[in-house]
């Protein structure tokens, strides 16, 4: 294990965090004016094609835009690597950090942006699937199709909800206070065919006695067997 001091002191601490890692995320291709730069000039041929090759390696490193320690593994790691002067060369542009890893400077600033648009691209992927579970919740509160899926109306749903998990529940009382839904009072038709309150009881007789009826409507409770209690009144 390499040991946490050089000669200058402790090591320093890794520029880039534990947890960025971009894996697949995208390749990032060294840029080629960086060939002009002044170690890239202060380097030999060989150990100049030996920094390409570590710095593709280290991408898909964890943390992404690091090495291992100890330059056998980086040998291992990287296929035709010999230990050599000429890798001591480039890697001496990549010195060990407190956590044990090689890091060079200049690619940080790659790293950091790349991670970036990845942690972007996922807070983009959860939100569009926040908005697809709410707009099937949606429906099932009675809205339309489109009418679940209207940007507007899942923004005042959203805004109500905060954080909120989408509960059938929550999105209802969230809908509600944003005026997307209400309860209304339905009149619907008596067995005179006159209207009638659907709050009022009817009466109905059975073996030639009477007695209030409370019927249900597609599983909700009624005090008439004809209307249910209170619908859904949606504005999309």
């Amino acid at each position: 294990m390499t040991d946490l001091w050089n000669e200058e002191g402790y090591l320093p601490e890794p520029p880039i965090e534990a947890h960025v890692s971009l894996n697949t995320f995208e390749q990032i291709e060294m840029p080629i004016d960086w060939l002009s730069e002044e170690w890239a000039l202060g380097l030999s041929h060989a150990a100049l094609g030996i920094m390409f090759r570590l710095y593709s390696a280290s991408i898909r490193q964890s943390p992404a835009g690091s090495l291992p320690g100890c330059p056998d593994q980086i040998c291992r790691l990287v296929a035709g690597l010999d230990r050599g002067d000429d890798i001591a060369e480039a890697l001496a542009l990549w010195p060990v950090h407190s956590d044990g890893r090689r890091y060079w400077a200049r690619c940080v600033p790659l790293i950091e942006a790349a991670w970036g648009r990845r942690k972007g691209k996922a807070s983009k992927d959860a939100l569009r699937k926040r908005r697809q579970r709410l707009g099937e919740q949606l429906i099932k509160c009675g809205l339309s199709q489109d009418g679940a899926a209207n940007r507007d109306v899942q923004d005042m749903v959203l805004a109500e909800l905060g954080d909120d998990r989408l509960e059938l529940r929550l999105v209802h009382d969230a809908a509600s206070r944003a005026g997307i839904i209400g309860p209304v009072r339905k009149l619907s038709a008596d067995t005179n065919g006159q209207s009638v309150d659907s709050h009022k009881l009817s009466r109905v007789t059975l073996s030639g006695q009477s007695r209030d009826s409370h019927g249900t409507v597609r599983g909700q409770s009624s005090d008439s067997p004809f209307v249910s209690d209170t619908v859904n009144s949606t504005r999309y």
